[in-house]
C-alpha cells in the first residue's frame, strides 16, 4: 500500500485497494506516504461488517482444555498446581517438573528445564522469571477490550479498523518504534472503542492518539505530537490531538499496562528449543513466531483470543513451518505455555488463515515489514503443506 506523510484514507470495499492518492503531494516523515483524508471513510459500505478474509467460527473444545471462549475467558485463570497435577510455579519456574498433562494423562517425553542454562546469567533473571510469567497470565485477561464492541459501533465497523491499524504499522516501521509500542497502541484502541462511540471522521485521530500514549509508555525517544501533526497532514491540530490523549487516558483510568502475545513469544520460543542462541536460525524463528502474531492485530475477530494463546499458537506453527517433521508439541511446550495441543486447534488454525491470506492481502503492511532483511525475511517462506 502507498501512504504519504497524510492522513489515512480508508476505501469503498468495491473498489482496489491500492487506488490512493496523495493530499498536497507532500511526502511524509521517513518516507510514509499520504492516503486520503479519514473523512473518506464515508465511502465505505456500512454492511462491511467483515473481517478481511474470512471470519471462522470458534467452536468451545472439550471440558477439559483451557480455551478462552467469549464468554468464559475473562473469568479464566492460570492453572493451578493442584488441578493440574503440575508443581506450584507451573510453566515458568525452577520448581521440580511433574510429567503429566493438564488432564492427568502420562506424558512420554521429561520435561526440561529451559533455564538452567541461563542461571548465571543476570539478564535472564532466573530467579523472577517465573512469577514473572504468572503474574502475566494472571493479569491478562483484566485489561482487555470486549470482543465484541464493534457491535455497538454506529460509525465504524471491522473493516475501517483494520485499514486504519494497517497505515498505524507503517507509521510505526517509519518511526522505528520498539514491537511493544505498536501491540500496546491496538490494546489502547481496541480498549477505548469499547467503552466510547467513535465517529468515522475521528477514528484516525483515536489511532494517532493511541500511538502517541503507547510510545510514551515504551520508548526512550518518542516520537512529539507534531511529528503526529504533520504524519497526518494536518488533518488533525495539537489540540485536538492533546484533548483526545486527555479524553483517552481517562476513559481507560490510565491503565497501560498490559500483557501482549510480544511478551509470551520470547518465553514460548526459548521453550520449543528452536531459539536457544543468537544464532540466524533462532532469530529467523522468533522473527516468524513474531510475525505470525501480529498479523492478528489488524483482525477483529481475532480479539476473542487471549495474548498466551496467540503467543502459543503461533510458536506452534512457526515450529511446524521450519519442522515440519518434527513432533511439535512437547511435554516441555505443554508445561511452559499452559495450553495442549488440542487447546490451540482453533487458534492456530485461524492464524494459520491469516498467514495463507497475507500473500494476496491489500492490507499488506505486516508481511511488507517481515519481507525485509533484518526480519531475516520471514513474511516470504513458503507455508505449504505445512
Amino acid at each position: 500500500m502507498n501512504y504519504t506523510g497524510g492522513s489515512l484514507a480508508v476505501f469503498n470495499e468495491n473498489e482496489n485497494v491500492s487506488q490512493y492518492t496523495t493530499r498536497g503531494g507532500k511526502a511524509g516523515l521517513g518516507g510514509v506516504q499520504s492516503k486520503r483524508g479519514l473523512q473518506d471513510i464515508t465511502n465505505a459500505t456500512q454492511q462491511s461488517k467483515q473481517v478481511l478474509g474470512k471470519k471462522q467460527q470458534t467452536s468451545l473444545p472439550p471440558a477439559n482444555t483451557r480455551v478462552p471462549s467469549v464468554t468464559a475467558r475473562r473469568s479464566l485463570q492460570p492453572t493451578s498446581s493442584a488441578s493440574s497435577g503440575m508443581a506450584h510455579n507451573t510453566g515458568f519456574g525452577h520448581s521440580a517438573a511433574i510429567d503429566v498433562d493438564m488432564a492427568g494423562m502420562a506424558i512420554a517425553d521429561p520435561v526440561k528445564d529451559i533455564d538452567q542454562a541461563d542461571v548465571g546469567n543476570p539478564q535472564c533473571v532466573t530467579e523472577y522469571v517465573g512469577d514473572i510469567m504468572q503474574h502475566l497470565r494472571a493479569t491478562e485477561t483484566k485489561w482487555l477490550p470486549s470482543p465484541d464492541y464493534m457491535h455497538a459501533q454506529t460509525d465504524i465497523n471491522e473493516k475501517m479498523r483494520a485499514i486504519l491499524i494497517d497505515w498505524l504499522i507503517d507509521v510505526h516501521l517509519k518511526f522505528k518504534l520498539v514491537p511493544e509500542t505498536m501491540n500496546l497502541t491496538v490494546n489502547i484502541i481496541d480498549r477505548f472503542l469499547s467503552a466510547k462511540h467513535v465517529a468515522r471522521k475521528k477514528l484516525q485521530l483515536v489511532g494517532v492518539t493511541a500511538m502517541l500514549i503507547a510510545s510514551k509508555y515504551e520508548e526512550i525517544y518518542a516520537p512529539e505530537v507534531k511529528d503526529f501533526v504533520y504524519i497526518s497532514d494536518k488533518a488533525y491540530s495539537r489540540d485536538e490531538i492533546l484533548k483526545m490523549e486527555s479524553l483517552m487516558l481517562n476513559t481507560l483510568s490510565f491503565n497501560l499496562t498490559v500483557p501482549s502475545s510480544l511478551q509470551f513469544v520470547g518465553r514460548f520460543a526459548k521453550a520449543s528449543g528452536f531459539a536457544k542462541d543468537e544464532s540466524k536460525e533462532s532469530q529467523k524463528f522468533i522473527g516468524l513466531a513474531n510475525y505470525i502474531a501480529e498479523l492478528m492485530l489488524q483482525e477483529y475477530f481475532m480479539i476473542k483470543y487471549l495474548p498466551s494463546m496467540v503467543a502459543a499458537s503461533a510458536t506452534y506453527l512457526a515450529i511446524k513451518i521450519m519442522n515440519k517433521d518434527r513432533g511439535v508439541w512437547s511435554a516441555t511446550m505443554h508445561r511452559y505455555t499452559q495450553y495442549s495441543e488440542a487447546a490451540l486447534a482453533n487458534c492456530s488454525n485461524d492464524l494459520y488463515g491469516l498467514v495463507k491470506a497475507a500473500r494476496s492481502s491489500a492490507l499488506g503492511a505486516v508481511k511488507k515489514k517481515y519481507s525485509q532483511p533484518k526480519f531475516q525475511e520471514v513474511g516470504k517462506m513458503p507455508i505449504d503443506g505445512v
